[in-house]
């Protein structure tokens, strides 16, 4: 019987685009991630979901690569109990 694979988590990162690029340019880094704006906090600011996370460690050193993203952390979320 084969087993079913692994379910694909979606991981929430926030942006901070460059001041003087776009962010369908911005985005372009990111596409290979299955990457998706969530809204605009205005700014230059985005939340942005990745289907396929590779790990903020490689992002980052992605991000500092290219001068059209100048941040990239996670989205840490919390609940209220």
């Amino acid at each position: 019987m084969l087993e079913d694979p692994e379910p694909i988590r979606q991981v929430e990162y926030i942006i901070l685009v460059a001041e003087d690029v776009g962010l369908d340019a911005a985005m372009q880094h990111l596409q290979k991630y299955e990457a998706a704006v969530l809204q605009d906090l205005k700014r230059g600011r985005y939340p942005i979901s990745l289907r396929q996370s590779p790990g903020i460690d490689q992002l980052k050193g992605e991000v500092d690569a290219t001068s059209d993203i100048v941040l990239i952390q996670p989205n840490y979320t919390c609940t209220t109990q």
